[in-house]
């Protein structure tokens, strides 16, 4: 059980990652 919610807290983590990344490459486009 608590192998499962620590994948869950990593694909989180990897999700905001994910987004956060598309966020600053939106904001540098926008800056150029």
């Amino acid at each position: 059980k608590k192998q499962i919610f620590g994948q869950a807290i990593v694909d989180i983590i990897m999700n905001r990652q994910h987004n956060f990344e598309k966020e600053i490459w939106r904001i540098v486009k926008d800056f150029w």
